[in-house]
């Protein structure tokens, strides 16, 4: 697919499930991609998104399972909830330095997402719930020091996670926010925390 260049946004579901698309050239000029839009296009492996894209919508790309490498580009604010779940081969991510939120369900279930790095002087703010959950992949993690809270459950299941940064800013450490992580070793609680809540390190093995 080739969108032209007079197109501005791209809504809903416009291209749901359409299995044997493999690329996509978005132009210059697009300001939003709404909810829905590529997913469930199995056989989508990149993308490219201008910069002036402004707006993704939730899950835009969920359930693209052989997208191995996506650009965020640093036009964003926001990485909407659920937008790369259940993409199940794609290995890593830059996080831009305008983002100052990551919805709930974002990388969740990214079995192979390895990397994840936030570029200097970010602006992320709120990590939402259950963000990381089951990627089993993902080894460790410095989260920046911008960031004031996390969701419950964002890393469960993250089965080879072993270390992992947590902010000086964050004051509770939620619900489950490790759970069954059995190969974790090492986690900085920062001396802000006043609150670890229900089973936050349960089944944390190592």
């Amino acid at each position: 697919i080739v969108i032209p260049s007079n197109v501005y946004t791209i809504k809903d579901y416009a291209f749901y499930g359409c299995a044997s698309l493999t690329s996509v050239k978005i132009p210059y000029g697009i300001k939003e991609i709404s909810g829905s839009v590529f997913a469930n296009c199995s056989s989508l492996t990149s993308i490219e998104i201008p910069s002036s894209v402004t707006s993704i919508g939730n899950a835009a790309f969920m359930f693209c399972i052989n997208l191995t490498t996506v650009n965020i580009p640093d036009s964003l604010k926001e990485i909407s909830s659920s937008l790369f779940r259940h993409c199940a081969n794609l290995r890593s991510v830059t996080i831009p330095s305008s983002v100052t939120s990551i919805g709930d369900f974002a990388f969740s279930q990214c079995s192979r997402l390895a990397s994840v790095d936030f570029l200097p002087s970010s602006s992320l703010i709120s990590i939402g719930k259950s963000v990381f959950v089951e990627c089993d992949s993902l080894a460790s993690l410095n989260i920046p020091n911008s960031v004031k809270s996390i969701g419950a459950t964002t890393f469960q299941s993250c089965t080879s996670l072993t270390s992992v940064v947590l902010p000086d800013s964050i004051d509770v450490i939620p619900t489950r926010l490790f759970h069954s992580c059995e190969n974790l070793q090492s986690v900085n609680i920062p001396k802000n925390v006043s609150k670890i809540e229900n089973e936050a390190f349960q089944r944390c093995h190592e």
